[in-house]
């Protein structure tokens, strides 16, 4: 499969025929963890965007994006866009986060109130921290 070919939308399946055995599961867990979770639904999207071209999968619930994974031959990329309110509460939970997170979100710069983070997943542990983040991110929202 070649995620720049625009012309024919892959699937679940033919985007994890890239990945390594870890990555993708890691991958299944994630898809599995969104969908659970948070009902959301998987939509593929091919984007043109300079910092990471090719098809991608948003998980959406009710036209809201919840998070974007980017797959990866040694796994994949998950795009998580948070408040930047909950920077502060990331960062007093330090203990729950890997030392690499914690250095992405005091180091992001805050854009149009959000932060978005580019995390690469090809461990368990990072794959918990992008679990908690929206974990976390979704539990303050449903509070609002």
């Amino acid at each position: 499969m070649d995620l720049m070919d625009n012309s024919r939308t892959p699937d679940m399946q033919s985007i994890m025929s890239i990945m390594d055995e870890k990555g993708a599961r890691l991958w299944q867990e994630m898809c599995s963890f969104m969908t659970d979770s948070f009902k959301a639904s998987s939509k593929f999207f091919y984007s043109t965007c300079s910092g990471k071209p090719g098809w991608n999968v948003k998980f959406m619930k009710s036209g809201k994006s919840y998070c974007t994974l980017y797959p990866e031959a040694w796994g994949f990329t998950a795009l998580v866009v948070f408040p930047a309110a909950l920077v502060p509460l990331v960062q007093s939970n330090q203990e729950a986060f890997t030392q690499e997170v914690l250095r992405q979100i005091g180091s992001i710069k805050p854009l149009n109130g959000g932060v978005w983070l580019m995390l690469g997943v090809a461990s368990p542990e990072m794959l918990n921290d992008v679990k908690r983040l929206l974990q976390i991110k979704f539990a303050k929202q449903a509070k609002a």
